[in-house]
């Protein structure tokens, strides 16, 4: 009787066992399909080792990178981290030309279509889908500045198959653009058009998106992730074995639900194990023992920070802004590790700098075009980007005081490096000497001198032009 009962407890445990071990297999085996990205398919263009792309390629690519940037947090934050660095929060234009009228002219301009935001969008779309195309508008209302309006780089194709790349360009020379063909049959005048496109030559048409190289491995990132989840899910499975001295299973299986429609062999119902934190009152004789799967997987959190670093090298953003995760550093390494990055931005800020002026000089040639401004106006104008760096404010203004003494920068450079608007603060300044000076204030004489230089400057300019 004893060998029986330990026979079918014997017996019992290694169905257990075995019904456990298919369950591990099928879940092993499923690993694969379950770390694969659902759109990872479409990642082909833009993890394509090629210096050339047809039009369908570009298409997919600015589509794939689109689905990237909104679906995946890696990408987004790089993204977001590009243009948060390159253009900043007070990013602007000052007109070269000093007088009012072009001022008015260009914050017209950026009233009227919200230039601030759209000069952020103008990055975004750019590093998004390697290019961006900003159209001029005519303005319905009589004298009003110009619209801008974002074309969706998609739309931009020659359905007849003469141009290609949507672009029609000189004969004999690809770099001078004619117009831009659209989907719908329409066209526009390379004239309307401000193109934008990076990591390209010069002479290929259309822009290659940022997320290039580095998306395989964002990818990678999120299935890496995926499979640590699964194997989570893996681990807290758990073997239970019952070890019987005396009783029968069959006496521990009557107190498990039957499975409905499943019978054995011989006609009777199978059971249905228990849910989980389900309670069992045991029998005396019985004893239960819970074995944990033992997978060491405590290696394989290097993996996940190779797979980062292999982005922060395609981007040349630090590891701990790729990995939001400063832990690791401190601020002597912060230093150091920040220098190409810093440097890296400084160079996008030169890139997008170009578009910005040619921008500024259209709103000013429009505006020649009306009569609103004189046919000499300057057309040029300074973009002044946020400093990427303010280490010890106090030395660098220290510094700056020094260079505008002995008169190797101006004041207004170094007003507009700071990311003043110099005209501005300049009338503000003067005003509140002229308040404190009726309030009976102490003036500060080095102010109080410049104002008077100024005046002295005025009064000698207008006898020149006397004379």
């Amino acid at each position: 009787m004893a060998k029986s009962l330990k026979r079918q407890a014997d017996e019992a445990e290694l169905r257990l066992k075995v019904a456990y071990m298919s369950k591990v297999q099928e879940m092993m085996q499923s690993l694969p399909s379950f770390a694969k990205d659902a759109d990872e398919s479409k990642w082909v263009s833009l993890t394509a080792e090629r210096h050339e792309y047809t039009e369908a390629d570009i298409t997919l690519m600015q589509e794939s990178a689109m689905a990237l940037y909104y679906t995946d947090p890696s990408a987004r934050g790089i993204i977001d981290t590009m243009v948060n660095f390159v253009v900043g929060s007070d990013a602007h234009m000052s007109p070269v030309d000093e007088s009012e009228m072009v001022a008015e002219v260009w914050k017209n301009f950026c009233d009227e279509n919200g230039f601030d935001m759209r000069m952020k969008e103008l990055v975004r779309r750019t590093f998004r889908d390697g290019e961006s195309f900003l159209r001029f508008f005519k303005n319905k209302i009589k004298g009003g500045a110009p619209l801008v309006r974002f074309l969706e780089p998609t739309k931009i194709h020659d359905d007849t198959g003469t141009h290609s790349f949507g672009i029609e360009t000189d004969p004999e020379d690809v770099e001078t653009i004619i117009r831009y063909h659209l989907k719908d049959g329409n066209s526009i005048l390379a004239e309307d058009v401000i193109h934008t496109k990076i990591n390209v030559d010069a002479n290929v048409k259309r822009g290659i998106s940022f997320l290039v190289g580095i998306s395989k491995y964002i990818v990678k990132y999120g299935g890496w992730i995926d499979d640590r989840i699964k194997l989570n899910k893996i681990r807290t499975m758990f073997n239970m074995v019952m070890k019987v001295t005396g009783i029968s299973p069959a006496d521990f299986s009557d107190k498990l639900d039957d499975a409905t429609n499943k019978r054995t062999k011989s006609g009777e119902s199978k059971k249905r194990l228990p849910k989980s934190g389900t309670v069992l009152i045991a029998t005396p004789g019985v004893e239960y023992d819970f074995k944990n799967l033992n997978i060491d997987a405590s290696d394989t959190k290097d993996d996940g920070r190779l797979i980062e670093l292999q982005i922060a090298k395609g981007t040349n953003l630090t590891e701990y802004v790729v990995r939001a995760d400063s832990s690791n550093s401190n601020y002597s390494s912060t230093m150091v590790s920040e220098s190409p990055m810093v440097k890296m931005f400084e160079a996008w800020q030169d890139i997008f700098e170009k578009p910005m002026k040619k921008i500024f000089k259209k709103v000013i040639e429009i505006a020649i075009a009306n009569k609103v401004l004189p046919k000499e106006t300057d057309t040029d104008c300074a973009v002044n980007f946020a400093a990427l760096i303010h280490r010890n404010l106090g030395e660098e203004t220290t510094a700056y005081c020094l260079q505008i003494e002995e008169r190797l920068v101006s004041k207004k450079t170094i007003s507009e490096k700071f990311g003043y608007d110099y005209d501005l603060e300049r009338i503000q300044i003067l005003k509140e000497i002229e308040e404190d000076k009726a309030l009976g204030l102490d003036i500060d004489p080095n102010a109080e001198a410049e104002r008077e230089a100024e005046g002295d400057d005025e009064e000698d300019n207008a006898d020149d032009s006397d004379e």
